[in-house]
């Protein structure tokens, strides 16, 4: 997806981009077949679905040949800012200029994808508060751990199929950064 808004942003009139490209969202994976073959061609194909003043929507297609024709394996949509250079700061890009029906429909996918993150971002805890509904699920889930027979909070029920965070360690965590940056390995288990 990097490479793809790399070629929307291109400028023939420049050796190197003056742009910086990054991830700022996986917005979605969708897996079409669950079996990746090690000795089948696989082949990506994408495009850029939508952009706004410094961000941009790309979409990427996974294939693998088998049994004498390409078959879908996965579909995912990326949303990517443009920094400038240094990575200081934001970077315009390219508007998005539709060429057909086709580009359309998925230029309005592409605003339809925003709308839904934006949404999605409004409703974020660190924002606004538990619906009544969601504050219902939590304390039915503090309910079923209440022992019935004492009904104290010393008292407490493990539910089938669950650990208690206390018995839980923190055997490793993942965090990414750019090159510069360094990155560290970690791997959480319980």
């Amino acid at each position: 997806s990097v490479l793809i808004s790399y070629s929307h942003t291109h400028n023939p009139a420049l050796k190197r981009s003056p742009l910086s490209i990054v991830t700022a969202l996986v917005d979605k994976i969708d897996m079409r077949q669950h079996t990746i073959y090690p000795d089948c061609d696989i082949k990506f194909t994408g495009h850029v679905t939508w952009v706004g003043k410094t961000s941009i929507e790309a979409k990427m297609h996974m294939s693998q040949y088998c049994n004498g024709a390409y078959a879908p394996v996965l579909d995912a949509t990326f949303v990517m800012v443009a920094r400038d250079p240094e990575n200081k700061r934001a970077a315009f890009v390219n508007p998005l200029k539709p060429e057909g029906p086709e580009d359309e429909t998925l230029l309005q996918e592409g605003e339809a994808n925003k709308s839904r993150r934006v949404e999605l971002s409004t409703a974020s805890l660190l924002k606004v508060a538990p619906t009544d509904e969601e504050r219902k699920v939590v304390h039915g889930l503090f309910l079923n751990t209440l022992d019935t027979k004492t009904v104290s909070f010393r008292s407490r029920v493990l539910p089938p199929n669950s650990v208690w965070m206390e018995d839980a360690k923190l055997k490793g965590l993942e965090i990414c950064h750019p090159q510069v940056r360094g990155r560290r390995r970690v791997i959480i288990t319980i």
